[in-house]
């Protein structure tokens, strides 16, 4: 179980000190992202660790600059929560078209961060092969990764026979997840 801690917040992406914001500023010309990353704090409630998860999904077609945005929302979230460990998943459209997954290593160094969705995953739902789902970390909450990470197939565990039912009626896209220790926490 976990509990989630005060303090959520909207990442400020254009700089005007209103870190709430509710809508989309796309007329501001310091506007980074269309949908701002959603940034909040929770601790496992029997054990010690406590993370930040950074929740974005990336608009398709500026993926490669919104993605290249995401260091920076990593970096803001320390300022405001005072947690080194910090967890960035969502659909990063960072596949196919929209991005070239050969070059992650450059916004996200292995000297800082673990990017723990492979290239070589598919999380769509439709006939393509594209690994847009993500999960990123910072390099402190390794302690806290239990090493391992997928896809959820639903459509591979429940029975989608009915000729009415298909996998898209769920969703485009398969979760992604990852297994963390509760008790290993150091900081």
């Amino acid at each position: 179980m976990l509990q989630a801690l005060p303090n959520s917040y909207t990442y400020d992406d254009d700089g005007d000190g209103n870190d709430s914001n509710d809508i989309d500023d796309t007329l501001h010309p310091n506007d980074l992202f269309e949908r701002e990353p959603f940034i909040a704090h929770f601790k496992v409630k029997s054990g010690e660790f406590d993370f930040v998860l950074i929740n974005i999904h990336t608009k398709p077609d500026d993926a490669t600059a919104e993605i290249g945005y995401l260091p920076d929302v990593i970096q803001d979230v320390f300022p405001h929560l005072n947690e080194v460990d910090i967890i960035c998943l969502g659909d990063f459209n960072a596949d196919g078209s929209y991005f070239d997954e050969s070059t992650y290593n450059t916004i996200f160094p292995s000297s800082q961060y673990n990017w723990l969705i492979s290239n070589s995953e598919d999380t769509t739902v439709a006939a393509s092969d594209n690994t847009y789902d993500r999960i990123v970390t910072t390099l402190s909450t390794t302690e806290d990764f239990e090493g391992t990470t997928g896809v959820y197939r639903f459509d591979q565990i429940y029975d989608f026979s009915s000729p009415t039912l298909d996998p898209s009626d769920v969703s485009d896209h398969y979760p992604v997840w990852g297994e963390f220790y509760s008790d290993k926490d150091t900081d």
